[in-house]
């Protein structure tokens, strides 16, 4: 898993913040902080991120590269953790 700077920045504030600046704009940096927060198993930044990228999706916010990284992402984990809707959202602008 590679993260930019910005995103461990980003993840380091929510750690000991519990606040979020930079996804709430950053299709990607909010993609590569769900996928931080499924790996280290933290529900709370897991969730809101999911929650934050599915808005994105129905107002048309995300581009085709973060759609395919979202895509591939649901797939790997499968869905047993909820991904299914974003994986669906992800697939409806990939083949659009």
């Amino acid at each position: 898993m590679f993260v930019s700077e910005k995103v461990l920045d980003e993840f380091e504030k929510y750690v000991y913040t519990s606040t979020l600046e930079n996804a709430k704009q950053d299709q990607l940096v909010a993609f590569q902080l769900l996928e931080m927060a499924h790996f280290y198993n933290m529900d709370g930044l897991e969730g809101t991120m999911r929650k934050k990228l599915l808005a994105a999706f129905r107002r048309g916010l995300v581009d085709i590269d973060v759609s395919l990284l979202v895509y591939s992402f649901t797939k790997k984990v499968g869905v047993g953790f909820g991904f299914v809707k974003l994986g669906e959202r992800a697939f409806s602008i990939i083949k659009s």
